[in-house]
């Protein structure tokens, strides 16, 4: 996708440019049971699906909680364990495609 980009400064427009956008992938988690989790980024960040939940949090339903349009990359799904440790679900996301991770 491209994308054209004009700045603008006091009313000027200051050029234009392109600006590259990848589409992103489809996760689809698939649960038997409600749960709560988060998704992280490589490095252990959460990614904020949802400007209402800063803390990445996401609700996952039964059968399944889809989410739409997450950039290509390596990700962790958490799902805290109260007073065990936490589960951790690696997955990649590859661009235009649907993965899918299977949750108890």
């Amino acid at each position: 996708m491209r994308f054209r980009t004009a700045a603008v400064l006091e009313g000027v427009a200051a050029g234009t440019g392109t600006v590259e956008a990848e589409a992103g992938g489809r996760v689809e988690l698939h649960a038997s049971v409600a749960a709560n989790g988060a998704v992280e980024d490589g490095s252990g960040s959460p990614i904020l699906l949802n400007p209402f939940r800063l803390d990445g949090g996401v609700a996952v339903a039964p059968p399944v909680t889809v989410i739409p349009h997450l950039a290509p990359g390596s990700y962790r799904f958490v799902v805290p364990g109260g007073d065990k440790a936490a589960t951790y679900y690696s997955f990649t996301v590859a661009e235009g495609q649907t993965t899918t991770l299977a949750l108890p």
